[in-house]
């Protein structure tokens, strides 16, 4: 419930996730049978922190986005990716009343460190629901702001 004074926005969140962490500082390899079925863990040395899922986050009347997304501490830097990701900034997403912007199949790759970031993306974007203003076109941006050379993959699910 919000204040009287402030405006608020509904938003639900959605999703496939999983989740793998190693604060050993040597690497874990194990077989394990949870439930009957067996489970795997190989993870290399840590600290490691892994998250990936495909997921859904709807903010009302603000941003819908979906996709495969990863965020994966390595220790020196946090890495963190999204393919095939959609998402629409405006208002009534999913309605024939829909107006915004909408970026499709989009996949971005970021690097944090504490020097800076750098980050990489491309996707489709366009307009929807505002007549006489037709816009769709491919985008590919990347930056680097950590003042040294970045060559790292991100791996979606």
């Amino acid at each position: 419930m919000c204040p009287s004074q402030t405006t608020c926005r509904e938003s639900t969140w959605g999703g496939t996730f999983e989740l793998e962490i190693n604060n050993a500082n040597q690497a874990a390899h194990q077989s394990l049978t949870i439930g009957g079925s067996p489970v795997t863990i190989d993870l290399p040395a840590g600290p490691f922190t892994h998250l990936t899922g495909n997921a859904t986050i709807h903010a009302e009347n603000f941003v819908d986005i979906s996709g495969d997304f990863v965020f994966e501490d390595r220790g020196s830097s946090v890495v963190a990716g999204a393919s095939g990701a959609n998402v629409f900034m405006g208002t009534d997403f999913g309605t024939s009343n829909a107006t915004g912007i909408q970026l499709t199949n989009t996949n971005v790759g970021l690097v944090l460190k504490s020097g800076g970031y750098a980050f990489a993306t491309s996707g489709v974007a366009g307009f929807v629901g505002l007549p006489g203003l037709n816009i769709d076109a491919t985008f590919d941006a990347s930056a680097n702001m950590t003042g040294g050379a970045i060559n790292t993959t991100v791996t979606t699910c």
